[in-house]
């Protein structure tokens, strides 16, 4: 690469990154690297933060393929909870769905888009930020940030001032951020919703955020979410079968039930596992309790499963899924990149 282009890849980098990530996550970022190395500088300034970052890249103390990575695990995917709903009309064609343009406009006027100042952080903490169309799929980013305070009781001091005594208490600055997407695929009316916060006030609180964005997109079309009962089932099934899951399927899952319940009029019936490296298939007399129930008059409610998954470039990886079929809610435990999260979301609706 040229000094003009690798100068033109690392300005884009560095604006992209600043575009979309708040100042104090970007300064996390050099002071890591800055224990290694002292040369880099972090700044305070948006200018100078920029300034350093940049710098960094080109001196080779901070490689490109780190900052990509770090990126990416900023925005990452996986380890999120996941809403699959679909939509009954198969093929969406709204106008604002054809172009990024057509649905930021569309958003805008609705006032859920509104045009941030770069030089000063978004008022609140779910920021609706970006958003993505293409042939295939519409995609809207919200990004999630704040500060948490770290109790440091070994930095504290007394001062004396002029005016008299003062007592600091020190707290180490920890920024936090996520990136929460609402993806629909246009071709198949397949919906995602993928939250990567943990269960509370500030999940809801931003799901009802994005429940509101969503119901305007589709409108007048309309959501449903997907049973997950029938996926329980049939993974448990697969498990507890020397076939795995059905051949016509087509599922290339590796599966072992950590638990699983299963709910019939009058009452319910759990399985779990003991051993943390196992799923309970692996005891025989489990299995055989198992596989003597009439699995037909159950409805699967929720399961944990130990996945052998076969992502991008034929990686495997060793997995857990989480499925609570009452609140239509998935949760993947592990980072993973965009494809093979769809991917993997695709390979369980097969078996809904």
């Amino acid at each position: 690469m040229s000094d003009t282009s690798e100068n033109d890849h690392f300005d884009a980098l560095v604006d992209a990154i600043l575009a979309s990530t708040p100042l104090p996550f970007v300064r996390a970022f050099l002071r890591e690297h800055r224990q290694r190395s002292k040369q880099i500088r972090i700044g305070e300034t948006r200018a100078e933060v920029r300034a350093n970052l940049k710098d960094a890249l080109l001196a080779k103390r901070i490689g490109r393929a780190e900052v990509e990575e770090w990126r990416d695990r900023v925005e990452g995917w996986g380890k999120q909870h996941v809403y699959i709903s679909t939509i009954k009309k198969r093929s969406l064609s709204h106008a604002h769905l054809l172009s990024a343009k057509s649905l930021s406009g569309f958003l805008r006027k609705k006032g859920f888009l509104n045009e941030e100042d770069g030089n000063h952080e978004p008022a609140s903490s779910h920021v609706l930020s970006q958003v993505l169309v293409d042939d295939e799929m519409a995609s809207i980013v919200w990004r999630s940030h704040a500060v948490a305070l770290e109790r440091k009781k070994e930095l504290d001091e007394t001062r004396e001032l002029e005016d008299g005594e003062y007592e600091f208490h020190a707290h180490r600055r920890m920024p936090r951020r996520s990136a929460s997407r609402f993806i629909l695929r246009k071709i198949d009316g397949v919906a995602l919703v993928l939250i990567d916060m943990p269960l509370g006030e500030d999940h809801d609180s931003l799901r009802t955020e994005m429940g509101k964005v969503i119901t305007a997109v589709v409108a007048p079309l309309s959501l449903d979410p997907l049973p997950l009962s029938p996926i329980v089932s049939s993974l448990d099934q697969g498990a507890v079968s020397a076939y795995g899951p059905k051949q016509k399927r087509n599922v290339q899952l590796g599966v072992q039930p950590t638990q699983s319940t299963f709910r019939t009029d009058g009452g319910q019936v759990r399985f779990k596992s003991t051993r943390e490296a196992t799923g309970y298939t692996a005891s025989d007399p489990l299995r055989h309790v198992r596989k003597a129930m009439e699995i037909a008059k159950f409805a699967g409610e929720d399961g944990k499963f130990r996945l052998t998954f076969e992502g991008n470039h034929q990686e495997t990886h060793d997995m857990v899924v989480s499925l609570h079929a009452l609140e239509s809610r998935i949760f993947l435990f592990s980072r993973m990149n965009e494809n093979e999260v769809l991917s993997l979301v695709d390979q369980l609706i097969m078996l809904s």
